[in-house]
């Protein structure tokens, strides 16, 4: 379907999506993502564990797919010639696999006491219970935002979810210090209105909210006026227009003729 609507010049704004092997600028000028890639995650990862736990003997779970290479190819570049020694091993599954245990189980045995799961869904939640069970509370483990969600990680439980991180591009809008942020108010008015069964502090729903935001800055009205998303990119903040006083301008969403990724930061998370 990509293929198709880019060779007829249809643009396919915000799919929720960080892989940089489905946003491709040179390939695909008319898909534009919504969010941040892949690799950003790996990046701030790699910087987190270097400075939290310089001595960490890494233990690798990854989706042995564009998933899991979007992501490691950056987190491995982000450690540098540290990640000979603390890389201890790695270990892939496919999407298909019903369990993976027996990986996780040969990750510690290589002795890593820290988690990186390049995985998603079902995968995602085995491999953090089984990292939980065979490390124990003092393993740090980490899961990609694209897993990070409750009702992904709902049958780890509660006690083995502590201490678990990610990486988060949003604000939490159930934050009472962020009570009077405009931005907050305008997203919880929008979910009361539209959607008032919704979870508002959902994944979701949150990433509903992100798209109606884009939308109104770079939807309809910029295509019409900017057909080709590299004349749209040219106006540098595609969400120029937009009313984000709280927001500062380095952090606002913006894409470039090479960079089709919207949100360029990101935080760490505790799940």
């Amino acid at each position: 379907m990509r293929t198709y609507l880019n060779q007829r010049k249809i643009p396919q704004l915000f799919p929720f999506t960080g892989s940089n092997t489905l946003i491709d600028p040179k390939k695909y000028p008319y898909t534009v993502a919504l969010g941040t890639s892949y690799g950003l995650e790996g990046v701030v990862w790699a910087k987190y564990i270097l400075a939290e736990r310089p001595n960490a003997k890494i233990g690798i779970f990854y989706q042995d797919d564009d998933f899991g290479s979007d992501h490691m190819g950056p987190f491995l570049a982000s450690l540098g010639d540290k990640a000979k020694t603390m890389v201890v091993a790695k270990e892939s599954y496919l999407s298909t696999d019903t369990t993976v245990t027996s990986q996780i189980i040969s990750l510690k045995g290589a002795g890593a006491d820290t988690f990186v799961l390049f995985a998603t869904a079902r995968q995602a939640a085995q491999a953090v219970s089984a990292a939980r069970d065979q490390a124990g509370p003092g393993a740090m483990i980490f899961v990609p935002y694209a897993a990070s969600a409750r009702s992904i990680l709902a049958p780890v439980g509660d006690e083995k979810l502590k201490g678990i991180l990610s990486t988060d591009n949003s604000v939490d809008p159930t934050d009472p210090a962020k009570a009077d942020d405009p931005a907050v108010k305008d997203y919880l008015a929008f979910v009361k209105k539209y959607t008032p069964a919704a979870d508002q502090a959902s994944d979701a729903a949150a990433a509903g909210g992100l798209s109606r935001r884009a939308g109104h800055g770079g939807g309809a009205e910029a295509v019409r006026r900017h057909p080709h998303p590299r004349q749209h990119h040219e106006r540098r903040d595609a969400h120029e227009g937009l009313d984000l006083p709280a927001v500062p301008a380095r952090h606002r969403p913006h894409t470039t003729p090479d960079d089709y990724f919207p949100a360029h930061t990101t935080q760490m998370k505790p799940l």
